[in-house]
């Protein structure tokens, strides 16, 4: 017999239970059941059914008029014997009653004695609807108040991450490189793989030139004088770096909400109200096109890819339209981007660095490629002699920067900015470092249990 497809079987089975539990609760109850069957999802008709069920063994037990009743026994017309004050007493059972199923202690929060109330409240409202019944004392009986926490989920790790200045446990952790703003240069809307690197570019907020920009810089890269998380009366300033001198202007946009939405929570320590995610859809669209590459089907990973350009370049009047002059970016034509495996590898490696930029998957990547030593390697190497110009692309000093002036008021010195000059130490060791050693603590908590990692003997 061929099988039912996963969501009907799931849907048969679930009324097949439903049906069993109806045959538990007393006959004239199978009315209401099917006067709510269009209305309600099977689930949810399951739920009432174990909801009323608590309810008539309450009676039962509670109840001496009821003492000698089975659920079975019980007739519509009991209904009209109950009044609010045995409602009251329900909810106060609903606290802490023993489950006749599982025969232990069972507990209602708010939430759990509101929802048995609400199928009560349904199963009452039914049969006087249809006058079987002459009250409803359901709606005499103030239903358990719901109250508001005041803050839910919360994330204080994050909140490491957070702009220097913009919150006060703002840390300024996991900065972005001046390599990585690089490589977000275009030419003619395409990236600049071959010598994105030759200069130290950096946009300047309404001081457009001739470098172009793939949109994603500013949704990834906070910078000084553009509005930080779009928000121009949080514009990020020189200030908003915690240690400029050795890491830089640059900020985070990734993992941290905005800042006027009222996503922070205030206490001894702050917290965002921001859920983490594992994965995200453009995460998986991009390893299919990765799939695909390999696969040698180079016109469908194109798609894919030009899709997710596209997108970018849609969120320019959307969300930075104060950078929309500096913004250029355009779809790969076939040649000579998609022409082979070698050229569109290039294309899918760079645009999952640009697109997943400030998501820490950017090592993992590096080294599922097998391209980690030599790109790491590079990067300490230029890395280390990176500098940040005080002055705009007019020549001009920038608004905070750290100069001196004569007593006249003119500018006497205005230096760039050395940084990144711990990485004159870094080295990546092929064969080594793919992976960090295991802590000799937990290699000797149980001797013979793990083997340290390749080359950390």
């Amino acid at each position: 017999m061929k099988s039912l497809p996963y969501y009907d079987d799931l849907t048969a089975r679930q009324t097949i239970k439903l049906l069993e539990l109806i045959k538990t609760l007393p006959p004239f109850a199978k009315e209401f059941f099917r006067a709510i069957d269009s209305t309600t999802q099977v689930r949810t008709r399951i739920a009432y059914a174990y909801d009323l069920r608590v309810f008539f063994h309450f009676l039962i037990d509670e109840n001496p008029a009821y003492r000698n009743y089975s659920v079975l026994d019980f007739k519509v017309s009991d209904l009209d014997k109950i009044e609010s004050v045995d409602l009251e007493e329900y909810m106060e059972y609903l606290k802490v009653y023993i489950s006749e199923e599982q025969h232990k202690h069972m507990q209602n929060t708010e939430q759990g004695v509101f929802r048995k109330m609400s199928a009560l409240r349904s199963f009452y409202g039914y049969f006087y609807k249809r006058q079987l019944i002459e009250k409803n004392p359901t709606l005499l009986v103030d239903m358990p108040k719901i109250r508001e926490k005041e803050i839910g989920r919360a994330n204080w790790s994050v909140m490491l991450n957070g702009c220097w200045g913009m919150w006060s446990c703002g840390w300024d952790f996991h900065k972005p490189s001046q390599n990585l703003v690089n490589a977000f240069k275009t030419k003619d809307g395409l990236p600049m793989f071959d010598n994105y690197n030759d200069s130290v570019d950096y946009p300047i907020n309404g001081q457009p030139t001739a470098q172009k920009w793939d949109p994603r810089l500013f949704h990834t890269v906070g910078m000084p004088s553009f509005p930080y998380k779009y928000e121009k009366e949080y514009t990020q300033t020189m200030a908003n770096s915690r240690d400029a001198t050795d890491y830089g202007y640059y900020t985070s946009l990734k993992e941290v909400p905005q800042r006027s939405k009222g996503e922070t929570f205030n206490d001894s320590w702050q917290a965002f109200a921001t859920n983490d995610y594992v994965i995200r859809y453009t995460d998986v669209m991009l390893m299919r096109a990765e799939a695909l590459i390999e696969l040698g089907r180079l016109s469908e990973a194109r798609v894919i890819i030009n899709d997710i350009r596209r997108r970018a370049a849609n969120s320019v009047n959307k969300h930075i339209e104060y950078a929309a002059d500096q913004c250029q970016i355009a779809e790969y034509p076939v040649s000579p981007y998609f022409d082979n495996k070698e050229n569109a590898r290039k294309c899918l490696r760079w645009e999952r660095r640009l697109e997943m930029a400030m998501e820490n998957g950017r090592f993992f990547d590096l080294r599922r490629w097998g391209v980690a030593s030599q790109t790491l390697n590079a990067y300490f190497a230029s890395e280390q002699n990176s500098t940040y110009s005080f002055f705009d692309h007019n020549g001009n000093v920038m608004e905070g920067a750290p100069v001196s002036y004569d007593e006249n008021g003119n500018v006497t010195s205005a230096r760039e900015q050395h940084y990144g000059q711990y990485y004159r130490d870094a080295h990546f060791t092929a064969g080594k470092n793919e992976f960090f050693p295991i802590p000799y603590n937990q290699l000797f908590y149980i001797p013979g249990l793990y083997t340290q990692n390749q080359n950390y003997d």
